[in-house]
């Protein structure tokens, strides 16, 4: 299996859009598609909103995000009381049309910690330091092209 991963958005609120091929599930069994991903400190994802998202694609059933808990991800801390953490999410999948899937995760930029005289950079760019997750199926790890800086 082969896929990508590449951000897209602006801003606080921006996307993880991943693409997936070769997504074939036996008949006989259901089959888990795993994602990890080693988010830093100056990201997150909204748990409550991977939850009552409803764009997953069909064929990728019954979502489940690893150690959820009321106060697994605190969405209204800045990046310095933040500390970098995982993700890991895990889908059943079905049968995927031409074996394929496309998707987005929503992810927050965090505030960023402050500089003393002002600012958070010197420049309007601030890089984030976000690695591209792993995905595994089948128990094999995925070979994901990955367009992250």
């Amino acid at each position: 299996m082969v896929g990508s991963v590449r951000v897209q958005g602006r801003g606080q609120h921006r996307r993880l859009v991943v693409s997936l091929e070769d997504l074939e599930s036996s008949a006989d069994e259901e089959e888990q598609l795993r994602m990890v991903w080693a988010l830093p400190a100056s990201a997150y994802c909204d748990l409550d909103e991977l939850r009552r998202r409803t764009s997953w694609p069909r064929c990728l059933r019954d979502f489940r995000v690893e150690g959820d808990g009321a106060s697994a991800v605190d969405i209204e801390g800045p990046e310095y009381r933040a500390t970098p953490h995982e993700l890991t999410m895990d889908w059943t999948v079905g049968t995927c049309a031409f074996g394929a899937a496309s998707f987005e995760v929503p992810f927050h930029v965090r505030y960023l910690t402050p500089r003393e005289g002002g600012g958070v950079a010197s420049s309007s760019r601030v890089p984030v330091g976000l690695v591209p997750p792993s995905f595994s199926f089948r128990g094999r790890r995925l070979t994901i092209a990955s367009e992250l800086a």
